[in-house]
């Protein structure tokens, strides 16, 4: 099995949590933490072909906000509602 490594990290905090996505080459993960926490939790997941299509519509990687707290948070609560 293949150890997950992060893909994206957010630059901020959004209501006093980070975000990043994790990934070991099949599956995503989003996952939060509380500021000062030490454990991850993940909140969404999906295979890697449906990542990179959410990032792609929801602009993960643009250059105006990609990869903020707003973009992983949107995308974990997308994922977790199908």
């Amino acid at each position: 099995m293949a150890t997950f490594q992060t893909t994206h990290k957010s630059v901020g905090y959004l209501g006093g949590f980070e975000y990043r996505a994790t990934s070991n080459g099949t599956t995503a993960h989003i996952q939060s933490r509380k500021a000062g926490a030490n454990a991850w939790k993940t909140e969404a997941s999906c295979n890697v072909q449906t990542f990179k299509a959410l990032a792609e519509q929801f602009g993960l990687e643009s250059p105006y906000g990609g990869n903020s707290q707003t973009v992983l948070h949107s995308m974990s609560r997308h994922i977790a509602e199908q």
